[in-house]
């Protein structure tokens, strides 16, 4: 009897621990507006969006949009009202825990990743460095 309530205690938490674990990737209300906006104008719903992080850029690394790409094998995929959105598991390691924004304002409107690994980043917000 106590052996089962233990394991009952476990698989409590454990399950709690599951359902309470960050999302690797996320997407903001405006990022999604967007997303589903573009979609529409290009006769594409849903919207494929992939997001990469190659080398490159002043910080190392940089990340690359692509609208016209599919999902692979082994990609994560998020789907959203109108638009879904794949990254495959290289890059992800470098922007899990991230969330893509779409901001507007007067001199600038653009896709912006939030990324809690990046230590470093350049004013175009698209490239990074990790440490």
């Amino acid at each position: 009897m106590m052996y089962n309530e233990s394991h009952q205690m476990f698989y409590i938490t454990y399950m709690h621990q599951e359902m309470t674990k960050p999302q690797p990737f996320s997407i903001t209300e405006a990022a999604v507006a967007r997303l589903k906006e573009l979609g529409e104008k290009k006769g594409k719903v849903p919207l494929l969006l992939r997001i990469e992080v190659k080398s490159g850029g002043c910080f190392g690394f940089k990340y690359v949009y692509d609208f016209d790409a599919q999902v692979e094998e082994g990609d994560f995929t998020l789907h959203m009202d109108g638009a879904v959105l794949f990254i495959d598991p290289l890059s992800l390691e470098k922007v899990q825990g991230s969330r893509l924004h779409y901001l507007e304002t007067l001199g600038k409107a653009a896709f912006e990743i939030h990324n809690p690994q990046a230590s470093s980043g350049c004013g175009c917000g698209n490239s990074f460095g990790i440490s």
